[in-house]
Order: C-alpha cells, then sequence, then structure tokens
C-alpha cells in the first residue's frame, strides 16, 4: 500500500506542469473569448456572443467538415500504412534496420523543409510530379496540386502520411515484437501464415 502511495507522489510533479502549462492557459484562453478583448486596453464582456458570431458562420462549418475529414484521411492512411509496412518488415528481418531508417527518416525531418521540398515536387510548371509525368507521356494529367481546391486537401494529406508513416511503423513493430514467439509457432502449425 506504501509504494502505491509513493507511486501517487511521483505523479504530482507531472500533474503540476501539465496544470500549469496546458489547461490553466486553456482556461484563461475561454475566459477571454468571452470577452471582446482585442489585445491591448479593457476587456468587456460580450457572454456568448463570439461563439454565436463563429457558428453562424457557414464558412466556419465547411471548415470543421474539412478538417474532420482530413482527419479521417490522414488517421485511416497512417493505420492502413504503417500496418502494411510493420507487417512487412517483421516477416523481412533482413532489410529491417535500413527499412526502419527509410520509413522513419521523413519523421525525423523538419516541417519546413517538407514543407518546401513538397511545394517544389507540387509545383504546377516544372514540379517532380508533373515532370515525371510528362516523361512518362502522362502530360494530360499534369495537375495544380495545391491551387485546385479539389486536390490541394489530399495532397496535404498524402504529404503527412509520407512524413508520419514511419512513426507508425514504429508503434506497430513494437507491437509485433511484444507479441510472443509461442503465438506466433502455434499459427504457423495451425497454417494461419499460408
Amino acid at each position: 500500500m506504501r509504494a502505491r502511495h509513493s507511486l501517487y507522489l511521483f505523479t504530482i510533479p507531472a500533474l503540476l506542469v501539465i496544470g500549469l502549462f496546458f489547461v490553466h492557459p486553456i482556461i484563461l484562453t475561454f475566459d477571454m473569448s468571452l470577452t471582446n478583448f482585442k489585445g491591448i486596453g479593457e476587456a468587456k464582456e460580450v457572454g456568448w456572443r463570439n461563439y454565436e458570431r463563429i457558428f453562424g458562420r457557414d464558412r466556419y462549418l465547411r471548415e470543421i467538415w474539412l478538417t474532420l475529414w482530413y482527419t479521417v484521411i490522414v488517421v485511416s492512411a497512417l493505420t492502413v500504412t504503417g500496418l502494411f509496412f510493420a507487417a512487412m518488415l517483421h516477416r523481412l528481418p533482413l532489410i529491417r534496420n535500413f527499412s526502419r531508417a527509410a520509413l522513419y527518416t521523413p519523421a525525423m525531418m523538419s516541417f519546413v523543409v517538407v514543407g518546401y521540398v513538397w511545394q517544389f515536387l507540387y509545383s504546377p510548371l516544372n514540379g517532380g510530379i508533373n515532370v515525371a509525368l510528362r516523361d512518362l507521356g502522362l502530360g494530360g494529367w499534369e495537375q495544380n496540386w495545391l491551387g485546385d481546391p479539389a486536390l490541394a486537401l489530399y495532397s496535404v494529406a498524402f504529404t503527412q502520411v509520407w512524413m508520419f508513416t514511419g512513426f507508425t511503423c514504429a508503434i506497430f513493430l513494437a507491437g509485433f515484437a511484444g507479441i510472443p514467439e509461442e503465438i506466433n509457432e502455434a499459427g504457423r502449425l495451425e497454417g494461419a501464415s499460408s
């Protein structure tokens, strides 16, 4: 019982940091959102009027929908690609270390670097993707990847999936490593891998 109490004592500093740097600013921001504060001067209470104005706009609801759709696309694609590559690497130990490094490298890159690389690749005139399509004789498939509203969301989602697939793969590989070998062997004997 005493060990349990000491474990709770160890969590107190972490809870204080979380409360001070995360929860407290959220509460202050919410409180400030109920005023007409402009950054300087006095703040006057306006109640829920700011929220009524935001939620009353059609554009805001469309942006919420696009954000939810983007989240569904990215999370689904990251789960599928991460699980696929983790399953492949789990079965192919010879290439595991190289492939892990190759998959995880984009996650180690700065967002600014990734942004510039993909901005170059998506460029409508001489971007890498459109040049490759032209060289393959598929010039009719050239697109303004980031300028076309129908493609921009998917182009940015693809970039994020490319960047974080290695991270998701590492999580799934750790899960696969935690499976006891007896279960894998029993599965092979039962014909699960065939």
